[in-house]
């Protein structure tokens, strides 16, 4: 990946008006933990081409991991606007939208990207997440159940559902669950 940064570099050097190389690297940057360096060559790659949907997308991703969350929502529906073929958008939209606690946009979306992709294990779990920031916890324990047959090695699922049943007042319930996930 170092070396792919290097040879987009070097592309970018010869062709600096060329908003794909900028892309690339940006990606490469972000393998090497460069999530700052990423989203400031997707600055760039959408200043070259405004119109670039897997930019707008990428910098959306990267933007819910320095937790600016509503940047990462104008980028993410500004990527879908440009092209409706990006489903994942619903899922990392969702995860911007829980971290600005906006549990029920999350789960809206969540939804919307469990029907595009009903074995995403992390839109069940998200979704469990968001339901329980509602108060739902009938809902959060069904969603990490859902979750659970995806990946039933999922020890946060178990935690959750622990959580959920502790919270509901299910003490005995939640041991098992906590007794689950440590046991995974």
């Amino acid at each position: 990946t170092q070396d792919a940064m290097i040879d987009y570099t070097k592309g970018i050097e010869l062709h600096p008006l060329v908003a794909r190389g900028y892309y690339y690297r940006a990606e490469s940057k972000s393998l090497l933990g460069d999530t700052q360096g990423a989203i400031d060559d997707l600055n760039i790659a959408i200043e070259l081409k405004p119109n670039y949907a897997k930019a707008y997308y990428h910098r959306g991703i990267f933007l819910i991991d320095t937790e600016d969350f509503l940047g990462s929502i104008i980028d993410l529906n500004k990527a879908y606007k440009l092209d409706r073929r990006i489903k994942e958008v619903f899922f990392n939209r969702a995860i911007a939208k829980y971290g600005l606690d906006d549990f029920k946009g999350s789960v809206e979306d969540n939804i919307k990207a469990i029907a595009y992709h009903p074995t995403h294990y992390d839109a069940w779990y998200n979704m469990a997440l968001s339901k329980k920031g509602l108060e739902d916890y009938q809902g959060a324990i069904d969603d990490n159940l859902k979750a659970l047959t995806l990946k039933p090695e999922s020890a946060d699922a178990h935690v959750n559902i622990g959580i959920c049943r502790y919270l509901m007042k299910d003490f005995e319930g939640a041991i098992v669950d906590f007794t689950n996930a440590i046991k995974l």
